[in-house]
């Protein structure tokens, strides 16, 4: 009988335990299943291909993106994105052995993208580790201004697109997280980007 008694104190007492910090944190740290909505901001270095007879420099630039995603509960999300993104640089073109032209110009760079993710879900953590992968199509513009004239060239190009994403995001509150992220973009073999942004969003 006194085992039976000391069974059910103990089996009360567990019961009693208040254990909502614990299951809050693991709740507070799994991404919330339903649309969501984000911003991301950062930095964008642009590696491309040199052409014969041109030097190019290309200065780091910005880039940033607006989306809507849907998180399914189980890890995996989708989404939507817009982004556009600007590098400057500047190219010194051969024109004969004795010559050449500068030439100051910028890539402007309009994107729509599908993207999948999978959230790594770390249980106790508000940290959610997460990989993806996109698709989508690209607007490349260049405005090319010869330096000594005024003479400006405008050239575009549209791009199939496909990137690779790895990062992290952190849930400050149950609706509105924040992150970090790094991507890498292919822009139909001509060129490729690199990424750097930091990230925000908010769940509904």
């Amino acid at each position: 009988m006194k085992k039976v008694l000391l069974s059910i104190l103990l089996m009360a007492c567990f019961m009693v335990i208040p254990q909502s910090p614990v299951n809050a944190q693991q709740d507070y740290g799994d991404p919330k299943a339903g649309i969501y909505v984000g911003y991301e901001a950062g930095v964008r270095f642009l590696d491309l291909d040199e052409e014969t007879g041109v030097e190019s420099d290309i200065d780091p630039g910005f880039v940033n993106s607006i989306l809507v995603g849907y998180a399914n509960g189980n890890g995996l999300r989708g989404e939507l994105v817009s982004s556009f993104s600007r590098n400057n640089y500047k190219a010194t073109v051969a024109v004969s052995s004795s010559a050449s032209v500068i030439i100051d110009s910028s890539f402007d760079i309009y994107t729509g993208m599908a993207r999948g993710f999978y959230d790594i879900n770390l249980s106790s953590e508000q940290i959610t580790p997460f990989i993806g992968a996109g698709i989508g199509w690209s607007r490349v513009e260049t405005s090319a201004k010869i330096t000594g004239t005024n003479l400006t060239i405008v050239a575009g190009e549209n791009y199939f697109t496909y990137s690779g994403i790895a990062g992290f995001r952190f849930a400050a509150t149950d609706n509105f997280s924040i992150g970090a992220r790094y991507g890498f973009s292919g822009y139909g073999g001509d060129g490729f980007a690199h990424d750097a942004m930091a990230s925000f969003s908010y769940a509904f």
